[in-house]
């Protein structure tokens, strides 16, 4: 289903480009993504690996400032188009209205539901572990213009290797 092979034979014709969302047109990178329009959040966000049993690993998760004041704009987003307040079009509640009449709780509870899982996932598929019990998850402090860094503790599947040496 390769719309820009059946548009037009040159592959830098931006002919083909306009059937996607802006940007999503050669991203090969982005075949496996969770279907959003925008870069992989491997690339933004920092990961280490620790060991810290045999079969249990600490994944340390940064993700950088931008990142988090785009995902708590999106939660505050997600709020405003399910509640009803008198006064304001539906989606279009300002944050100040939303935190004073739900508090500020609530949208740091749907950016941890929407964001921690995703970067969470990026993290396991860029250090290729295959977890088998949920994560022990332990969050940072979510505040606007800082990083979040949050540790997940999770047992993994074991690693075949191989010995060649017999």
């Amino acid at each position: 289903s390769d719309l820009g092979s059946t548009v037009g034979s040159d592959p830098g014709s931006t002919v083909g480009s306009t059937t996607g969302p802006p940007g999503a047109g050669s991203g090969g990178a982005r075949a496996h993504d969770t279907g959003c329009s925008f870069p992989l959040r491997s690339e933004l966000m920092q990961t280490t690996l620790e060991e810290t049993d045999e079969h249990t690993v600490k994944l340390t998760v940064e993700i950088p400032p931008d990142e988090v004041d785009k995902d708590l704009e999106r939660a505050y987003r997600k709020i405003a188009q399910q509640v009803k307040i008198p006064g304001f079009r539906k989606g279009k509640v300002p944050k100040q209205v939303i935190d004073a009449q739900f508090g500020h709780e609530a949208v740091l509870g749907e950016f941890i539901e929407e964001s921690v899982p995703s970067y969470y996932r990026e993290a396991l598929r860029e250090h290729d572990l295959a977890p088998i019990t949920e994560p022990d998850i332990e969050l940072g402090d979510v505040e606007e213009g800082k990083p979040l860094v949050f540790t997940a503790v999770v047992e993994v599947r074991p690693r075949l290797k191989l010995d060649g040496s017999d």
